[in-house]
């Protein structure tokens, strides 16, 4: 039989893994865009239990109910915490619904099963992958759940203004209750006191100087008698409110559906096509700096998700084409959904820069110590 040439195995691997993985991105999207255009933000917030480290487990499966990949989380966190939703619950829930969702949970087995066509002829071989398939699908789902509930629950003991941007965090108290209104108001109070108390000086200084002169004081009181009387004319002819347009829910679905569509089908595109290019093109040589040692092999799987940026949906299918450990290919599932580079500048528009970095670094160290140490004890 004729060998292959490199590009022809390019086009093979490249239309069978878009074809493959193009489904689960139409239905993600389409799930992502319903939700969007009706699922109430406040509803998820009444769902959830009083006692608060439960709530944290339940929202890391709450993506079993509203499944919403990582293209598509961000402006819903956005909205659910300008609701009211707890940090500690917004977060695990963002990290934890792109995989442990039924779409993802479809898309994962299905990706390691057929990938038996590329390994094996042998009999048994659908068998044995068929159960690595079961594996690594409940592997991907325990780690990632275990590795969401752990953030939440620190993120508990953490303060709200330490971890939001400042433009959300202004709206986010104008919703809060009145104690926490004035433990705020308190904190910056205590910051801003030296200021004050200067600026208190001044402005006896400045009285105490012109203490005689009557003549501008009149002149002032003057001034702000024509404005106030000048503002209570113009308030008389009260604009008429303009009326609020009417949502078309099914034509919002279908658009933001679309959008996110586009943009997933783009990262997933070009994630195909590093792969394909990876498998047909590079030498053994290369593929061998993976594989030289199992910790390697999961560190740069790691940070190959990270910088390919592909949607949950469909990243299996990529991860289950590359020949490096079952180990890597885990790491490679868990953290490429809660950290890349298109969600590093998601995450700023609602966090900290300072958060943002923590969190990118913490969740790499822990999710490639995790998968090392579950594949060695398997």
């Amino acid at each position: 039989m004729q060998q292959l040439s490199p590009f022809t195995d390019f086009c093979f691997l490249f239309l069978s893994i878009i074809l493959e993985g193009a489904p689960f991105i139409l239905l993600g999207t389409v799930i992502s865009g319903l939700i969007d255009a009706y699922l109430p933000p406040g509803l998820i917030d009444k769902w959830l239990p009083k006692n608060k480290p439960v709530a944290v487990m339940l929202s890391g499966l709450l993506g079993i109910i509203f499944p919403v990949c990582e293209c598509t989380i961000v402006p819903v966190i956005r909205r659910l915490i300008k609701k009211g939703l707890p940090i500690s619950c917004a977060v695990t829930y963002m990290l934890s619904s792109p995989i442990i969702n039924p779409i993802t949970i479809i898309s994962t087995m299905n990706a390691f099963s057929s990938s038996v066509k590329n390994f094996s002829l042998r009999e048994n071989a659908s068998t044995i992958e068929a159960y690595s398939a079961t594996y690594m699908t409940s592997s991907r789902l325990l780690v990632a759940f275990a590795v969401t509930v752990m953030v939440g629950w620190i993120l508990l003991k953490v303060r709200k203004r330490d971890i939001l941007a400042d433009s959300l965090l202004d709206e986010d108290e104008k919703a809060e209750s009145k104690a926490s209104k004035a433990h705020d108001h308190d904190h910056d109070h205590k910051c801003e006191g030296h200021d004050h108390d200067h600026k208190h000086d001044d402005c006896d200084g400045h009285d105490h100087e012109h203490a005689d002169d009557d003549h501008k004081c009149d002149g002032n009181h003057e001034h702000d008698h024509d404005h106030s009387h000048s503002h209570d004319h113009g308030g008389d002819e009260k604009p008429v409110p303009a009326a609020e347009p009417q949502i078309n829910r099914p034509v919002l679905a279908m658009r933001t559906a679309l959008r996110d569509f586009v943009e997933t089908a783009m990262y997933f595109t070009i994630g195909v096509a590093i792969t394909s290019v990876f498998k047909a093109f590079v030498t053994e040589d290369l593929v061998m700096v993976f594989n030289q040692s199992e910790p390697v092999g999961v560190g740069l799987m790691m940070v190959l998700a990270f910088i390919l940026s592909l949607c949950s949906t469909s990243d299996a299918f990529i991860a289950a084409n590359f020949p490096v450990p079952q180990s890597a290919r885990l790491a490679f599932l868990v953290y490429g959904p809660m950290m890349d580079v298109k969600l590093i500048f998601m995450y700023l528009s609602v966090f900290r820069a300072k958060f943002v970095a923590i969190l990118a670094v913490s969740l790499f160290v822990v999710i490639g110590v995790m998968c090392y140490v579950w594949f060695q004890l398997s």
